[in-house]
């Protein structure tokens, strides 16, 4: 079997009902995006159904956008998605994977991952492929669920481990921080709709600047 053939992402039931729980939390990424990225092209891993990168194009009329996930049944609603999108000509979907990148270096303003990087195969060279096609200066968010990033059995702290990943893949300023601690954050990071609400109860982002 390909392992990258998509069979470990949303290997659970019902992914249509989970998707749309997940709406006001694509929607405040998808703000945020808009606030780190005047103009330019956004890169979301795991994109499943295409969400994210469907409301920044709707958001920002300057701002491309390219998804990309490794399951053809996520990318089956994500095509259908831009189909139906106001701005289609400013969206693009693709199968690939993090560690795998198809694309040149610097070719991106920012990158995005949310709640995916669960099925990343190798943590450590996903990173480094980000680093390598991001633009000097550029931003990367990945977001993923404080309690299954700490419900691990060896006792590591893997939010710590994502860290190291992180700045050992190159990325000079990595900071992670609950929903609740945003209005804690330097002048340097402009989340401000990521709010301490009910659908963000326990969310983690971790932050890299290159």
């Amino acid at each position: 079997m390909d392992r990258w053939d998509g069979t470990k992402a949303f290997k659970i039931p019902f992914w249509q009902t989970t998707v749309k729980n997940r709406e006001p939390l694509y929607f405040g990424v998808a703000f945020d995006i808009c606030l780190y990225v005047p103009k330019g092209i956004v890169l979301d891993i795991g994109t499943g159904t295409g969400r994210i990168p469907t409301l920044v194009t709707n958001m920002n009329e300057n701002i491309n956008c390219v998804g990309i996930d490794i399951n053809d049944t996520m990318l089956r609603h994500a095509t259908l998605a831009k189909q139906k999108a106001e701005c289609p000509d400013r969206l693009c979907f693709m199968k690939a994977s993090a560690e795998f990148l198809p694309f040149a270096d610097e070719s991106f303003n920012m990158i995005v991952s949310v709640m995916s990087i669960y099925q990343w195969h190798h943590r450590l060279q996903g990173c480094k492929e980000i680093y390598r096609v991001l633009k000097d200066s550029g931003t990367i968010l990945i977001m993923v669920d404080n309690k299954l990033m700490f419900s691990d059995k060896s006792g590591l702290d893997r939010n710590s481990d994502l860290r190291n990943i992180l700045s050992n893949a190159g990325f000079r300023t990595v900071i992670a921080l609950h929903n609740d601690h945003l209005n804690n954050l330097s002048p340097d990071f402009k989340f401000q709709y990521l709010k301490p609400t009910s659908h963000l109860s326990g969310v983690l982002l971790v932050i890299g600047l290159k």
